[in-house]
């Protein structure tokens, strides 16, 4: 089915709602309510869904380069092998979610919250993670190369078999090419 669905609705009340390979580029859903709603492979490119709820959502596959996550609350969500690149989670608070095998390339997470997140395997190249809160998260085997981390909370986090290479570090250093799990400099 190719429908393409133009929404153009703040405060939306879709909770629970089965969206799954829905077409929603440049949707506009701000601060939509969309807890537990299942968007697996739904086309979200260039959608606004900003303070939007979330939470325990399934959007795995999505297709979502450029979408705006700003201050969305996200915790416990399946982004597994979505493609969210060039998309804003500034502020989002993504506490426990899957992003395993994700491609987040060039993605802001600035001040975003992913404590005990799994990003195992993600493509986080050019990412800005700038302060945020990364405690206890998973980022086995992602690739991190030339993201900035500058200012993170790292306590605990798993960077085992992570690519650093030309990485800013917490505390703003640049990691060596060639860095893979600890920052070499």
């Amino acid at each position: 089915d190719d429908t393409v669905l133009t929404v153009a609705v703040a405060h939306a009340i879709l909770e629970g709602t089965d969206l799954s390979q829905a077409k929603l580029r440049d949707a506009y859903l701000v601060a939509a309510r969309l807890a537990g709603a299942n968007l697996e492979s739904a086309a979200l490119d260039r959608a606004r869904l900003d303070r939007a709820d979330m939470r325990n959502a399934n959007l795995a596959g999505v297709g979502g380069i450029e979408a705006q996550f700003y201050g969305s609350k996200m915790s416990e969500s399946n982004f597994n092998d979505a493609d969210l690149s060039g998309s804003n989670f500034e502020q989002a608070d993504l506490f426990g979610a899957s992003m395993e095998g994700t491609k987040l390339v060039g993605v802001n997470l600035t001040r975003a919250i992913l404590e005990e997140s799994r990003l195992s395997g993600s493509d986080l190249r050019d990412a800005r993670l700038e302060a945020a809160i990364l405690v206890d998260a998973t980022f086995r085997d992602a690739d991190l190369s030339s993201a900035t981390l500058q200012g993170a909370d790292i306590v605990g986090a798993d960077f085992s078999g992570a690519k650093l290479s030309n990485t800013v570090w917490v505390d703003r250093r640049r990691c060596r090419p060639g860095s893979v799990g600890i920052c070499n400099r």
